[in-house]
């Protein structure tokens, strides 16, 4: 992986006043609202609002030459990006937004213009918006539609309308394409709604929006609204026609997952994990386990659900969206590859992705450099004392903990699992002996799992593996509590960012039992 990971951006954006349309699967949808006109070096507000874009997405408005960008809704600082007229907005989850310019000194009409872009970097056009400039007089009546960019045949639609200056009653005549049937709206069907054919009539008494349903035809193609509104004085003025696509959306197809350990010892019991999506009513999923490998058992009903013929072993699938199986590691050292196919309910295959995991016999001792070194021990030992670990190694300092609640660096007294410490040796090649890293019995009753607190900024911690697994794996107690983790000599991997100098996510990044590594803590929490 590279250096700095490129995130991908999706944003589907549209009005952000009152109406909020329902998500369609496919739909790409953008409305900027904004006033019909300002007066001259006046403040005013644009509105955008996004749906179903994921978890992330990026809009890129183009603000029209004598205009100046304010400020926004957003925080300017992490998620706003000036470039002349050129303003990108970065949205996590935000569904709107608003953003402040001061109009041009200058009467006339200005375009707003902007693009959004999906996760697959294809990027949208958002409808240009005019704007008129002009000295304070008699403001004209205007009204917007919206709808969605595509909908999936004979369903139901909502279109708003947004209606503004119109004085005390009003009227909006829309014409709906051949083929759609108008169902109901927000007013009141009886006194404010008449229906001819295709085309209905709208009577608005100081409403500033409302919505309609329509149903939508059975073949696809691409539909176009079309309108006129109408003020107190009886000036009508054209709404902007509005399109959208009728497109069956196509099948999900079926897919799988497998997750397993980055490495284990030599014949350990190893889980693989398998989730599956989309597979329909009934579906199969035959594993190949590598060679020297031996099954054991699943978590589903192994008479009726599971065969195995060798190393090839099949799951039937009724509804289940996720299965665990167990398998005995090789005795011998060295990468093994697993293997897969998810076949579903119409007998259609898709492969699992290959997943590699490396079976090794863990040190029986822990090397240690000359100067400085970051350790850790993963479990509880029979005799944690200092002494008693680092008999025989030869050290410049006591033993150091980096203690995140205080700041301070204190004297370690004991080793305990999860801590991170800093020891300096004076010489080369010095060990810490297999001898003094005997693991604690089981205890009856069990001992609770080792936990230390963890606390907002720099910490320092060790793995609780007793071999190599990812930080995503080991860190997973805290996933949501920390940004980046650090090896302690620069190796640096950031938690779900895009950051300039993280070497790899978190989902690569192994870490390994007996280091120790600095975890950069964004919420307090446990760590276990």
């Amino acid at each position: 992986m590279s250096r700095q990971r490129k995130i991908s951006l999706l944003v589907v954006l549209f009005v952000a006043t009152v109406i909020m349309l329902p998500t369609i699967a496919g739909a790409a949808t953008s409305i900027r609202t904004m006033p019909a006109s300002v007066e001259p070096g006046a403040e005013f507000m644009v509105s955008v609002s996004a749906y179903d874009y994921g978890t992330i997405s990026s809009v890129v408005e183009t603000i029209p030459d004598g205009f100046t960008y304010v400020n926004s809704t957003l925080d300017d600082v992490t998620k706003v990006t000036e470039d002349g007229n050129t303003v990108t907005f970065y949205l996590m989850g935000q569904s709107s937004f608003d953003y402040t310019v001061t109009a041009s000194d200058t009467d006339g009409t200005y375009i707003f213009s902007g693009v959004f872009t999906d996760v697959d970097q294809v990027e949208y056009t958002i409808t240009d918006s005019s704007i008129n400039v002009s000295a304070a007089g008699a403001v004209s009546a205007s009204a917007q539609r919206l709808l969605p960019g595509s909908v999936e045949p004979s369903t139901t639609v909502t279109v708003g309308i947004i209606a503004a200056d119109y004085g005390t009653i009003g009227s909006v005549v829309e014409t709906i394409p051949a083929g759609f049937t108008y169902v109901n709206s927000t007013l009141d069907g009886v006194t404010k709604v008449t229906v001819d054919g295709n085309t209905v009539t709208f009577y608005l008494m100081g409403q500033s929006s409302f919505d309609y349903i329509v149903t939508a035809p059975d073949t696809n193609g691409t539909y176009t609204f079309s309108g006129v509104f109408t003020d107190e004085d009886q000036v009508e003025s054209t709404i902007t026609d509005s399109s959208t696509d009728v497109t069956t959306v196509p099948g999900i197809p079926a897919s799988a997952q497998r997750s397993l350990p980055v490495s284990v010892e030599p014949d350990a019991t190893v889980t693989v994990g398998i989730t599956v999506a989309d597979y329909g009513t009934i579906g199969s999923v035959v594993e190949t386990i590598p060679a020297e490998f031996t099954y054991v058992s699943s978590t589903l009903d192994g008479v009726t659900k599971v065969t195995v013929d060798g190393n090839t072993v099949t799951f039937y699938l009724m509804g289940q969206s996720s299965f665990d199986y167990t398998v005995t590691a090789s005795d011998t050292d060295g990468t093994y590859t697993f293997s897969g196919v998810l076949a579903d309910e119409d007998q259609v295959e898709s492969a699992i992705n290959d997943s590699s995991i490396d079976v090794v016999t863990p040190p029986m001792d822990i090397l240690l450099k000359e100067g400085w070194n970051f350790i850790s021990i993963p479990c509880v030992l029979e005799n944690s004392s200092i002494d008693g670990v680092l008999a025989g190694v030869s050290y410049n300092s006591p033993l150091l903990y980096y203690n995140a609640e205080t700041s301070v660096w204190d004297t370690a007294l004991t080793f305990e699992p999860l801590k991170g410490y800093w020891i300096n040796v004076s010489a080369a090649d010095q060990v810490i002996l297999e001898d003094s890293l005997v693991k604690q019995e089981i205890q009856d009753p069990p001992a609770p799992q080792p936990q230390i607190q963890i606390y907002e900024g720099w910490n320092a911690i060790g793995s609780n593996y007793e071999y190599a697994e990812t930080a995503e794996k080991t860190l997973m107690s805290i996933d949501a509590k920390y940004a980046k983790i650090d090896d302690g000599y620069g190796l640096i991997a950031l938690n779900g960012e895009d950051y300039e100098d993280a070497e790899d996510g978190t989902e690569n990044f192994i870490m390994y039992p007996y280091n120790g590594y600095w975890v950069f803590v964004t919420l307090d929490g446990v760590l276990g």
